[in-house]
């Protein structure tokens, strides 16, 4: 009866609580349990299932044969997997096989609206607060002054979730110690300064307002996913700007289009603004090729300084779980207008922390190098691009792995 899913609900939410794992709502059904549930930091989608289906099977009654993990990224369904209790009871005590657990799972597409009616909802989910605090490097490659210009620094970050899909996120810097003084070369761009200021940021910004930015994520349909987001973006800009992208979830293709409309930041990095201001957007293109784990990526469209062209971008993802990648843009500035290096172009590396940690994290620290800060082919860098908040939920980053499921 009711009161007894009730009290069934709250031993799971408690369970799942003790092991660092969110439940945003039960469901019981006959002899199926469905639990809507971000998992923690676990590295691989195999992982995560198997540590949920594990606290699931330990605290929901004996009559109960399916039990179904819904995972959920905020108020966004990543993915679902419906498992046989049985198989994995035997397998995690090694009387059956993890391929007997696969052979009869069942994985299933996210759901725009997918948690039911008469699902028990965790009232303690909003508002949740996350924050960090840790030191930080900030580097300049290659410029005429000196070759290596770097800065530490101390972060304070925090995101606080207030409903689904509407959060808040923030992060402050405090300096510790810079040599960006030996910056003495001025711009020469001819076209408008929108990113080779960087002189008067990396001086005049050493403590700062790092961002701060309000997003409220949702699927209006299923395979959309979209993002509407205010606020100051990263260190040079600010303004609004919006996001939808349609990624089915059992293709390598996806295709979405951005829009923004920003302000220049003031060199202090304050709270204020100068009098650049432009909109800017994009038509994106993505194939996770089926090769060599390569992701390829289009961008085109209008950049910050009003030029329109395009941006192609390719990576490749080690089993490491470290990523490298290059990328290049071409607009209708010319080379002469463009100033030295003619393009921009760049290289990148994600690096995951968990291959340096005793512990499973999906902490990660990035790292770029472009020869050069010119002002053509730059874009705003808004947190929370679509393609990355839903890099789960594709059937490819389900199945993989999947031999880590009881890891």
């Amino acid at each position: 009866d009711d009161q007894e899913k009730r009290e069934v609900a709250k031993r799971v939410i408690k369970a799942f609580r003790r092991v660092g794992q969110i439940v945003h709502a039960f469901h019981l059904s006959g002899r199926q349990a469905t639990v809507f549930v971000t998992v923690g930091s676990f590295v691989s989608q195999a992982q995560r299932i198997g540590r949920a289906a594990r606290v699931l099977a330990n605290n929901v009654p004996e009559p109960v044969e399916k039990l179904t993990i819904v995972i959920m990224n905020g108020a966004l369904e990543s993915y679902r997997i419906t498992l046989n209790r049985r198989d994995l009871e035997m397998a995690a005590n090694y009387q059956g096989t993890i391929d007997e657990v696969w052979r009869r799972a069942k994985i299933e597409k996210p759901k725009a609206f997918g948690i039911p009616n008469d699902a028990i909802r965790n009232s303690t989910v909003y508002p949740r607060l996350f924050w960090s605090a840790g030191p930080r490097t900030r580097q300049h490659v290659g410029g005429p002054d000196q070759f290596m210009l770097y800065q530490f620094w101390a972060a304070l970050n925090a995101n606080v979730a207030f409903a689904p899909g509407l959060s808040i996120s923030g992060g402050v810097g405090k300096n510790l110690y810079h040599n960006f003084d030996k910056i003495k070369l001025k711009s020469d761009s001819v076209l408008p300064h929108v990113r080779s200021d960087i002189k008067d940021y990396l001086q005049q910004g050493e403590d700062n307002l790092v961002h701060l930015q309000a997003n409220y994520f949702f699927m209006p349909f299923e395979d959309i996913y979209a993002r509407v987001s205010a606020g100051y973006f990263e260190e040079m800009y600010g303004g609004f700007s919006g996001e939808i992208l349609y990624r089915p979830f059992d293709s390598r293709f996806a295709f979405g289009v951005d829009m923004n409309r920003v302000w220049k930041r003031e060199f202090e990095q304050r709270l204020g603004f100068l009098d650049y201001r432009v909109t800017t957007g994009h038509v994106n293109l993505y194939y996770d090729m089926p090769f060599y784990n390569l992701l390829g990526a289009v961008n085109i469209g209008q950049y910050l300084a009003g030029d329109r062209g395009v941006t192609f971008n390719i990576s490749r993802l080690f089993d490491s779980g470290v990523r490298v990648g290059a990328w290049a843009t071409f607009t209708n500035v010319s080379a002469e207008q463009f100033g030295e290096g003619s393009f921009d172009k760049g290289i990148f590396t994600s690096i995951p922390f968990h291959i340096f940690l005793p512990i499973s994290t999906t902490a990660h620290g990035n790292f770029g190098f472009r020869p050069l800060t010119r002002d053509g082919g730059q874009m705003v860098g808004v947190r929370g691009r679509l393609y990355d908040v839903s890099a789960s939920a594709n059937l490819n980053a389900v199945v993989h792995k999947w031999d880590k499921l009881l890891d």
